[in-house]
């Protein structure tokens, strides 16, 4: 099928060539119609064709309309054909078809009346249509026949190609490595075509055979490759593609050295080649250079070998250097590491300069086996080497410095470093302290047994030449002295040396050889030291010695010292151990008075475990008073009335000894009743009472008027009284009992008043400038009984005490101040409670009237401040003119500020000029103050209206306006509208009076007389400027000439002034009817008519 959109047909669609008969016209560049699918079709002609009529139409098949053949070589068209019919084609590039072309054969033809030639088999030759002119052309294929004749076509192949060829450009050749030549060459189709390019390369300029390629790259796009042929080069997305190609020499022409190498390149598209590109000659080298003869070692140290050059020398003629590749293994490969040219120069000569032996190859291992193999290059890296290796071993060099680790009290561990010597090497160990050789060992490490206790040793090691037994290198430095580990300390135990006070042991050993010591101890005897007790490097503890470090009654312990030795180490290895040991009992607790009565006192404690009994002691004396078995108090009696005692009791162990002391208690035999009542503290509902210890066993305390109201019998010598009214007197008497259940007599009773409640908060109201009103908030009772007051004070020196109401109206302040008050209430006693604050500023007095008066310009005016008592210092201040509604900006004092342009008067200062303004302008301006809390004053009184000066007046002009009038006029100068101007004449005194234009004419003046004009302005408060400078003028007839001008000299005679008429300008003639004054030098004058002057 085909749709009848004229869709350019491909061939992959497979039409039926029959089809294309509906459809003429179709623009295409190629068309094949291939063969049938099935079998040959066969085209029937359906009339008797008349060539000439238009019933071919019918039977066309238009391939192309309007082509245009740039190169008609490359068209073409054959059909094949058989039956009673044929096929034949024609062309035309005449648009009204009156001419056709076609081809007999070879012969191009022409016909007006249509196809006259009807061949079976008919052909379209590039000789035939290489007489066409290139042109338009419309191409047609026709089925010839008559009524009924058939044509079985087997295949159409048409071809319209208008195809330009690729070119291409060729670099020059250069080989770039051993087995690489490379060269450049630029593909350009500008017909954007996929292009393709053959590569062939030739060692005598006739034989060519196809390249291989190591590698192609392209500027644009990638390519594939296959021998000789680079294809899908992108010359369809550029029209120039620049192509770097790598012809593998090493594969095409191995070991082959030849200057007669060429290259050719022929480009192709998918239609046509172009023309071959060929290289010039080049020369190229693939072969390898001749085999040198073996090299000998000559000077070996422990980083450097030396060579004796072979006397059979390599040849080639692009030899480049000799490399001697050594390793460590053999075989020695060419990728090994090497001597070179770069290090020995002699290298670079196939005749080593005449050298015999080279420079030292550096930077070899010491004690280390080496191959070294001999090999020649040429410039492109082709190799031989010689027939053999040689080997040989270098140095040893000295080991590093020996370092040795303690191990025991008779061990060191050794380590040093190879420095470099090769694995497997032997060394030697020496020691230096004692002079005698340790050992001999590969490794590099080695322990020394055998040694003394704390002692210091020094060695040093030296390594054997491999393969030379006996032959040992330098010896390594010396290492540094290093202590064996010391043994610890002999005869070391713990004894119990507790007294009143301290639980403490008593630890005493023997010292060895050690420099220094760790003390440690075991806490519960389970074998973790958990305290150290001492511990230096480079000192001993005294023996014996006592400790009381945390130790804890009843407990195990078990002490241990370990030695440090010369360096500082500790011998963790083995260590010394006291045996273990048991404290004494605790300390007992809670020693008491059971009773005490005027000549004595009973005692008891706590018990105390594994106790066997217990010592009592006169804490004064130290005395011992007695000694307590199964029992756990003590009567202690034969005591002084009214008298302190004071005792401790320390438990003992019949087999761990005594412990330490309780702590101490005391007691005091009876005596007096209490005294030194008193209230310690007091609150709103309470009160504290305190009184004096008479040495009393307890003490009963209760309100003298209300004695249900009572503290009971207490140990203590104080009672809270609870329950209490706010600042109200409470009146109390205590009394004492002994032991025995005695009471004293009371005490006298003691008055004091509870606390007054403290106020909440204080507010200030009604402030002015002079006054403000304090206000407390709280709750005072019985205020104003006793010495219970309200009391204020406002910080500044000023006080108020009041016994009834809450608040103070404090006068007389300062305007814009603060003001902080603090109050606080005391109670009957006087005592005070806390106090409560607040702070505010009186308010700031309304500035008084600005006082305005005239600047030193027409831009500005000066401003007097009034603060009207107000501190000047710290009272902000606003100004703006209420003429505008602007601020004067507190910066530049211009009206360009805002309503936050406030500063202080004194920031103002008094005078204040403010700037900017505009000339012959009346300005008011009005002041407004806030205080230090931000509250604004009302607006001060409206100046007085002042306005800046007027501009004096520029550019004065003088005009003649006739022979007696002479008109004057002057520039504002940024006056405004309705400014007053006086302009007068000097000379006469008249004048314009004030006026408001800028323009004045002078009448009835003298013809011919000098004048002299000024002018001034004043300002709206009649503020008058100066005169602008005066100018002077003469009047004349129909001229005006400046006084002092020199006057023009014509015919002898002076021309003083033209009294009527005109003259013409200078040069020209003049017969107008003209009367002069003139003069002759006298001063009468006289006048002629009709004179005529040239």
């Amino acid at each position: 099928t085909a749709s009848v959109d004229n869709t350019i047909p491909e061939e992959s669609d497979q039409l039926h060539p029959e089809l294309y008969a509906h459809y003429d016209g179709m623009d295409v560049d190629w068309v094949t119609v291939r063969a049938y699918l099935t079998s040959d079709p066969t085209v029937e002609i359906g009339a008797e064709v008349d060539v000439s009529s238009e019933n071919n139409d019918a039977q066309s098949i238009s391939f192309k309309t309007g082509h245009v053949f740039t190169d008609v070589s490359s068209f073409s068209a054959v059909t094949s054909t058989s039956g009673s019919g044929a096929v034949t084609f024609r062309v035309t590039n005449d648009p009204a078809t009156s001419t056709w072309y076609y081809c007999v054969g070879d012969t191009l033809t022409t016909s007006t009346a249509g196809i006259t030639h009807t061949n079976i088999a008919d052909e379209i030759t590039d000789v035939c249509l290489d007489s066409l002119s290139a042109g338009t052309f419309n191409v047609e294929t026709y089925l010839i026949g008559d009524l009924g004749d058939t044509a079985q076509v087997s295949s159409v192949s048409f071809i319209i190609d208008n195809n330009t060829p690729p070119t291409s450009t060729l670099g020059v050749p250069l080989q770039t490595s051993a087995s690489v030549v490379t060269v450049t060459t630029t593909m350009s189709d500008t017909e954007s075509n996929v292009t393709s390019l053959h590569v062939e390369y030739s060692l005598d300029g006739s034989t060519w055979s196809s390249t291989t390629f190591s590698n192609v790259s392209a500027s644009t796009g990638t390519v594939s490759t296959v021998t000789g042929t680079i294809s899908s080069i992108d010359t369809n997305v550029t029209t120039t593609v620049t192509l770097t190609i790598g012809w593998d020499i090493g594969i095409d022409v191995p070991d082959t050295e030849d200057t007669t190498v060429y290259i050719r390149v022929t480009p192709v598209d998918a239609s046509a080649a172009s023309g071959v590109v060929s290289s010039s000659a080049f020369t190229i080298d693939t072969k390898s250079p001749t085999a040198p003869g073996d090299i000998a070692a000559n000077a070996v140290t422990t980083s450097t070998v030396t060579f004796i050059f072979p006397g059979v020398q390599s040849s080639d003629t692009n030899f480049s250097e000799y490399k001697v590749h050594y390793s460590t293994s053999s075989p020695v490969l060419s990728s090994d590491s090497a001597l070179t040219s770069s290090t020995d120069v002699n290298l670079s000569a196939t005749n080593f300069n005449g050298q015999e032996t080279s420079d030292a190859l550096t930077g070899l291992t010491p004690n280390q086996r080496y191959y070294f193999h001999l090999f020649a290059y040429d410039s492109w890296g082709n190799v031989t080497s010689s027939a053999a290796a040689i080997t040989t071993t270098t140095n040893p060099i000295a080991p590093g410095l020996p370092s040795a680790m303690v191990s025991t009290t008779t061990q060191l561990d050794l380590t040093w470093n190879s420095n470099g010597n090769g694995a497997g090497t032997v060394y030697q160990l020496y020691n230096i302290t004692s002079s005698t050789v340790v050992a001999t060992t590969t490794d590099t490490t080695y322990s020394v047994t055998g040694l003394a206790g704390n002692t210091s040793y020094q060695f040093k090691v030296r390594a054997e030449k491999t393969g030379d037994a006996g032959v040992y290198g330098e010896y390594s430095p010396d290492s540094l002295g290093v202590y064996t580990l010391a043994s610890p300390v002999s005869a070391f135990s713990a004894t119990n040396a507790t007294n009143t006070t301290t639980i403490q042991l008593l630890l005493a050993w023997t010292h060895v050889s050690q420099d220094g010591m760790l003390l440690d101890r075991d806490n519960g005897c389970d074998g973790s030291y958990d305290v150290t007790l001492f511990d230096n490097p480079v000192a001993n503890e005294s023996t014996p010695t006592t400790t009381a470090t945390s130790l804890s009654a009843n407990t195990c312990y078990v002490y241990r010292i370990r030695s440090y030795n010369g360096d500082g180490v500790i011998n963790n290895i083995t260590s010394s151990t006291s045996g273990e040991i048991t404290t004494p009992p605790a300390q007992p607790t809670n020693l008491t008075t059971l009773n005490v009565e005027e000549t004595n006192i009973t005692w008891e404690w706590d018990a105390v475990a594994n106790a066997t009994g217990y010592y009592m002691y006169n804490n004064t004396t130290g005395a011992l008073i007695d000694t307590i078995i199964g029992a756990t108090n003590y009567l202690h009696n034969g005591l002084s009335v009214n008298t302190l005692y004071e005792v401790i009791v320390r438990a003992y162990h019949a087999v761990n000894g005594i412990g330490i002391g309780s702590s101490p208690a005391n007691a005091v035999t009876d005596s007096s009743v209490p005294t030194g009542l008193t209230v310690s503290s007091r609150t709103t509902s309470t009160l504290s009472w305190t009184w004096t210890d008479g040495g009393q066993s307890s003490f009963y305390a209760r309100d003298a008027n209300n004695i249900a109201d009572n503290s009971g019998f207490v140990t203590t010598t104080a009672w809270t009284q609870t329950d209490l009214d706010a600042n109200t007197a409470y009146s109390v008497e205590v009394k004492g009992r002994n032991a025995s259940s005695t009471d004293t007599a009371y005490s006298g009773s003691v008055a004091r008043y509870t606390a007054q409640y403290a106020p909440t908060s204080v507010t200030l109201s009604s402030t002015t400038a002079n006054s403000i009103t304090a206000t407390v908030a709280g709750t005072f009772p019985n205020n104003g009984i006793g010495s219970s007051v309200i009391h204020f004070d406002n910080g500044a020196g000023t006080t108020q005490e009041i016994t009834t109401g809450t608040t103070w109206t404090n006068s007389g302040l300062s305007a814009n101040t603060e003001y902080t008050y603090a109050v606080y209430a005391t109670n009957g006693d006087g005592t005070e409670t806390s106090s409560t604050a607040a702070s505010v500023y009186t308010l700031a007095n309304t500035p008084t009237k600005i006082a305005t008066s005239l600047g030193d310009d027409s831009t500005s005016l000066v401003l007097t401040l009034g603060a009207n008592s107000n501190p000047s210092a710290t009272t902000d201040v606003l100004i703006y003119a209420t003429t505008t509604g602007a601020y004067v900006d507190t910066a530049a004092r211009t009206l360009s500020g805002d309503a936050t342009d406030f500063v202080t008067f004194d920031v103002w200062g008094s005078p204040t000029t403010v700037t900017g303004l505009s000339a012959n302008t009346c300005y008011q301006f009005q002041a407004r103050a806030k205080n230090g809390d931000d509250i604004l004053t009302a607006s001060s009184t409206v100046s007085d209206s002042v306005c800046t000066r007027a501009n004096i007046p520029t550019g004065l002009t003088i005009t003649i306006a006739g022979t007696t009038q002479i008109t004057t006029s002057w520039g504002v100068n940024g006056n405004p509208a309705g400014t007053e101007y006086y302009v007068e004449e000097t000379t006469g005194s008249t004048n314009s009076g004030w006026i408001t234009g800028t323009s004045y004419t002078f009448t009835n003046l003298r013809p011919g007389g000098t004048y002299t004009f000024r002018v001034k302005a004043r300002n709206f408060d009649s503020i008058e400027t100066n005169y602008v400078s005066d100018t002077g003028a003469t009047q004349q007839n129909g001229a005006f000439v400046v006084r002092g001008a020199p006057l023009p000299v014509q015919n002898d005679v002076v021309v003083l002034e033209i009294v009527e008429g005109d003259v013409g300008a200078p040069g020209e003639a003049n017969n107008a009817e003209v009367v002069y004054r003139i003069t002759n030098g006298s001063e009468e004058s006289i006048e002629v008519k009709k004179i005529h002057i040239d």
